[in-house]
């Protein structure tokens, strides 16, 4: 995950996640995806539930195509986010 700001690339923001599932499949994009993003949100969900730090993303820039596309708005919907823009480039 890398993270941008107005000022340019945020390099401390950066993170790496491994997969934990057991049930994951190497090589399911999908399903790392959402692993992903649930870990992403449920964490920024539980430590600014009202937005004030700054760590909420504008945008969300997915890597991918319509598959991760409708991951991503799956786990948004789940945790009842609905007001970050999804983009997905493939």
């Amino acid at each position: 995950m890398i993270v941008a700001g107005p000022e340019g690339l945020i390099k401390a923001a950066y993170r790496k996640f491994n997969i934990k599932d057991p049930k994951t499949a190497p090589g399911d994009d999908y399903a790392m995806m959402r692993e992903v993003l649930t870990r992403r949100f449920k964490r920024v969900l539980s430590d600014d539930p009202d937005r004030e730090s700054g760590n909420w993303p504008d945008l969300v820039l997915l890597d991918g195509g319509k598959g991760q596309l409708t991951a991503a708005r799956e786990v948004l919907a789940e945790l009842a986010i609905d007001d970050v823009p999804l983009v997905a480039i493939s």
